[in-house]
């Protein structure tokens, strides 16, 4: 798999500017007057350890256009070190897509590619452009309708980097929504170019991922006018208790995560958690639980 960048073959070397520092107690300070840091008790939905002294946008605010009142923002208590510790990614992952985006005619995406560019002319912004053309070869673009757009470099991204920007966003969401610390490494993502999600969707429709995200009791929030979270809570009773079965469908411009996980219910720690049930014992059917009824919409309480 490639991405499609938005560089021109002929591109040139930016400018380089001078970096301007991170000045971490004066952001703390400013996080405190606004009321973002909460307590001592506040969890991280990282590493699951009290006090966090920082809110998380999620998805993360570099992939995202500017703030709208249009589309509000989802943010997750964390620590600034857990935190800081998936920055390299993030940036790497904006980097990928955000010059796509504005290459297809994204008009939110123009003043975040500004960005990135003056990002590139510093010296380490440099050396992650250079990286990206490393094992880069020329491609013909074609917009979303098939229609010729010139060329530019194919890139082929380091896939790894790609899912744990994509597993984070989940751990957000899910504490967001149910209040509980999932581990990375419990839940399957993949990414996918937007471009393809259609033709996949088509080809493997009877998929258990395809079917439950075109379920009523899906949970849709809009971060932009293309970028969205949509994600499905589907309990299973079992002897040992309630298991979640959750689903993701994340758009990020011309990014698409398609991501799974199971949640025990005793792990959700937020009272008014609702998740449809599945009655049928272990097999999930579209049309509901038994006798074809819907299935039950429950309250965690």
């Amino acid at each position: 798999m490639r991405w499609s960048m938005a560089f021109l073959a002929n591109s040139l070397k930016p400018k380089k500017a001078a970096q301007r520092p991170l000045i971490q107690a004066l952001a703390l300070k400013k996080m405190t007057e606004m009321g973002l840091i909460r307590s001592s008790k506040t969890i991280c939905y990282l590493c699951g350890n009290q006090a966090a002294d920082s809110r998380d946008h999620v998805p993360p605010k570099a992939l995202l256009p500017p703030a709208s009142d249009d589309y509000p923002r989802i943010t997750a208590p964390a620590h600034i070190m857990c935190n800081s510790n998936a920055s390299a990614d993030e940036e790497y992952v904006r980097d990928l897509i955000i010059p796509e985006a504005a290459l297809f005619g994204h008009k939110e995406a123009e003043s975040s590619f500004e960005k990135i560019w003056r990002a590139w002319s510093r010296d380490a912004g440099w050396k992650r452009y250079q990286r990206f053309l490393k094992d880069h070869v020329i491609v013909e673009l074609k917009t979303p309708e098939g229609l010729y757009a010139g060329k530019g470099i194919g890139i082929k991204p380091e896939i790894e980097r790609v899912k744990r920007v994509g597993r984070k966003i989940v751990r957000g969401v899910i504490f967001h929504d149910a209040q509980a610390v999932v581990a990375e490494t419990d839940i399957v993502a993949a990414p996918l170019p937007v471009r393809d999600v259609s033709s996949i969707k088509t080809k493997d429709s009877r998929e258990r991922y395809w079917q439950s995200l075109s379920d009523p009791s899906c949970l849709h929030t809009m971060c932009g006018p293309a970028s969205a979270l949509r994600r499905v809570y589907i309990g299973h009773p079992f002897d040992q208790g309630i298991v979640i079965e959750s689903h993701f469908a994340i758009i990020l411009w011309t990014l698409y995560f398609a991501a799974s996980v199971m949640i025990p219910l005793d792990s959700v720690k937020k009272e008014d958690f609702k998740f449809s049930i599945d009655e049928t014992s272990g097999e999930w059917i579209r049309s509901g639980g038994k006798n074809g009824q819907q299935p039950a919409a429950v309250d965690r309480q």
